[in-house]
């Protein structure tokens, strides 16, 4: 952990960085603007000798994670009230007749 790297430094690096917890798990991705505004903030802090490879973030930091979801994908499709099977059923095979999951 290096304490002498500026909100500059994070500025520059690649579009987006990692955010990890307390525990090192990433709980998203930022941009470099968002990472200088989290590190002025003193709500993170970069980790990584020669250039931040992510940011820390400290306990007291307003986070809100986002969903496990990073874009929309597929889901088996299931039966609703218009069919004659029970709802919630699922329909055919459901490693092949998917449908695409609601933005």
């Amino acid at each position: 952990m290096t304490p002498n790297l500026t909100a500059d430094l994070a500025l520059i690096q690649a579009p987006e960085l990692q955010v990890r917890n307390d525990a090192g798990e990433m709980v998203g991705k930022i941009t470099g603007e968002a990472a200088t505004a989290l590190i002025a903030r003193g709500w993170a802090t970069p980790i990584g000798r020669r250039h931040v490879k992510y940011l820390l973030l400290s306990a007291t930091a307003p986070w809100k994670p986002t969903s496990g979801r990073k874009s929309p994908g597929t889901r088996p499709i299931r039966a609703d009230q218009t069919c004659n099977r029970p709802s919630g059923s699922l329909i055919g095979n459901p490693r092949v007749n998917r449908e695409f999951i609601p933005v």
